[in-house]
C-alpha cells in the first residue's frame, strides 16, 4: 500500500525535486505576493497624480491582471522549446525593468503600458511556469506539489501587501514601484540560477494541430466551464467578505484578521487537497472541493439568528478557508490526466487564463448581488449557488478521458519515464 507521509513523498520525489519546489514556492510568495496582490494599492495614487477618475485608474488593475493571465499560454508554449530557467529569468527581468519604468511614468498611459508589460513578466516568471515545472518533477505527487505552490501564493497574499503598503507610506508610490522592480529581479535570478537547478530535456513539443484539438475538445471545455463557474462564485464572495463582516458590527481590524486567517487556513487546505488528489481520483477530489466551497458559502444563513451569529462566522471562516483554494489547485492535476506531455504546459496556461478571465467577473457579481438584494447574506448565498451549479460538470467527463494525442506522446498523469519538453534532470 502506498505511503503518503511527507517523509515518504520526499523519498520518492528526491531532495533535488523538493529543493526546486521550495524555490518555486519562494518565487510565488515574494514575486506573486508583492505584484499580483498589490496592484489595487496603486489606483488611488495614480488617480491623484495624473488627475484621472478612480474608475479610469482602476483600469490599471484590469490591464495588469489580464496581462498576468495572458502570459500563461505564451509561457507554456515557450517551455516546449526553451529551458525553464531562461524563460523565467528573462520574464523576471522584464517585470523588474517594467516596474522601474512604471515608477518613472510621466503620463497615465505610460503607466498603463509599463504595468501591462510588468504583469505579463510577473505571470511568466511565477505561477504558470512553476506549475509546469513542478508537474514534471512530481509526476506521481503532482497534487501536493501544486498544493504547496498555491499555499505559497495564499501566504504571499496575506503577508506581502501590508509590507508593500508600509513601504508606500514611507517613500511614496513611485519609489515603491522602483523598489518592487529591484526586488523582483533580486528574487528571480538567484532562485532560478542557484536553487532551482534544472535543465530541460528537449523532445518533440505538441503540434499546433494537437494543441487546437485539445483546446476545442469536450473534456477541456468542460473543465474550463466547471472551474470558471466555481471561481466566479468564490471570487464574488471573496471580495465582499470584509464588508460582510463589517455589516455584522465586526471592527475593521477584526474583519481583516479573519480575512488573513482565512488565507492562512487556505494554505493548509491546499496541501491537504493535494495529498487527497494524489491518493484518490483527482476529479472526485475536485468535485468534493467545489461542493464544499458551495456549502461553506451557504453557512451565512445562520447569521440571521442572533444566537448563532458568532458560531456561524467561526465555522464559515474555518470551513471556507480550508477548501477555498482546492478547485483552482486541482484544475491542472485533472488536466494532467487527459493531456499529452508536450501540450500540458500550453493547455495548463490556457486553463489558468480562461478561468482567470471568468473569475475576474466575480467582484462585479458580488457587488451587483449586494446592490440588488441589499443583503450581504443573500449575496453570499447566491455566490454559493453559482459555485454549486458548477459541480455536476465535473461528472460529465472521466479523469482518464484523454484529449487528442500526437504521435509518440504520453500523458502527464502516467507514471512513465521523464520524457517531455519539461523533463527535469538535476544540473550540477
Amino acid at each position: 500500500m502506498a505511503r503518503f507521509g511527507i517523509a515518504s513523498i520526499v523519498e520518492r520525489s528526491g531532495i533535488e525535486a523538493w529543493r526546486a519546489l521550495m524555490g518555486l514556492s519562494a518565487l510565488i510568495f515574494f514575486v506573486g505576493g508583492a505584484t499580483f496582490n498589490t496592484i489595487g494599492m496603486f489606483i488611488n495614487p495614480a488617480s491623484d497624480t495624473f488627475h484621472v477618475s478612480i474608475g479610469e485608474a482602476s483600469s490599471l488593475a484590469t490591464i495588469y491582471l489580464l496581462s498576468y493571465y495572458a502570459a500563461g499560454p505564451l509561457v507554456g508554449w515557450l517551455l516546449g522549446f526553451l529551458n525553464a530557467r531562461i524563460v523565467m529569468v528573462t520574464a523576471g527581468i522584464i517585470a523588474g525593468v517594467s516596474y522601474f519604468y512604471a515608477g518613472n511614468s510621466q503620463t497615465f498611459r505610460t503607466l498603463e503600458i509599463a504595468l501591462a508589460i510588468g504583469g505579463m513578466g510577473a505571470g511568466a516568471s511565477t505561477t504558470a511556469p512553476s506549475i509546469a515545472v513542478a508537474a514534471r518533477y512530481f509526476r506521481g505527487e503532482m497534487g501536493i506539489a501544486i498544493g504547496v505552490l498555491i499555499a505559497a501564493g495564499s501566504l504571499g497574499a496575506m503577508i506581502m501587501p501590508p509590507i508593500v503598503g508600509y513601504v508606500m507610506t514611507a517613500v511614496g508610490w513611485r519609489s515603491t514601484l522602483h523598489d518592487m522592480g529591484i526586488a523582483v529581479i533580486a528574487s528571480v535570478i538567484p532562485i532560478m540560477l542557484f536553487v532551482v537547478k534544472v535543465r530541460a530535456v528537449t523532445v518533440q513539443p505538441a503540434s499546433i494541430t494537437t494543441l487546437l484539438a485539445g483546446l476545442l475538445s469536450r473534456p477541456f471545455i468542460l473543465l474550463i466551464t466547471s472551474l470558471g463557474l466555481c471561481q466566479l462564485g468564490v471570487m464574488g464572495a471573496y471580495v465582499i467578505f470584509v464588508p460582510f463582516a463589517l455589516s455584522f458590527d465586526y471592527s475593521l481590524a477584526d474583519s481583516a484578521l479573519m480575512f488573513g486567517l482565512m488565507n492562512m487556513i487556505c494554505a493548509v487546505g491546499c496541501i491537504a487537497g493535494g495529498v487527497a488528489a494524489d491518493r484518490y481520483n483527482p476529479r472526485l477530489v475536485l468535485l468534493a472541493g467545489i461542493v464544499a466551497n458551495g456549502i461553506a458559502m451557504l453557512l451565512p444563513l445562520g447569521m440571521w439568528l442572533r444566537d448563532l451569529e458568532r458560531p456561524t462566522m467561526i465555522a464559515f471562516v474555518l470551513l471556507w478557508g480550508l477548501v477555498q483554494g482546492i478547485p483552482m489547485q486541482l484544475g491542472p492535476v485533472v488536466l494532467a490526466r487527459i493531456v499529452d506531455d508536450g501540450a500540458f504546459a500550453t493547455l495548463s496556461g490556457t486553463l489558468l487564463l480562461a478561468v482567470g478571465l471568468i473569475s475576474s467577473l466575480g467582484p462585479l457579481l458580488g457587488g451587483m448581488l449586494q446592490d440588488q438584494t441589499h443583503s450581504y447574506i443573500l449575496a453570499m448565498l447566491a455566490c454559493g449557488v453559482v459555485t454549486l451549479i458548477s459541480a455536476p460538470l465535473t461528472l460529465l467527463f472521466r479523469a482518464d478521458q484523454a484529449l487528442p494525442h500526437g504521435s509518440h506522446s504520453t500523458r502527464m498523469g502516467d507514471a512513465v519515464g521523464d520524457s517531455g519538453p519539461l523533463a527535469i534532470q538535476s544540473e550540477e
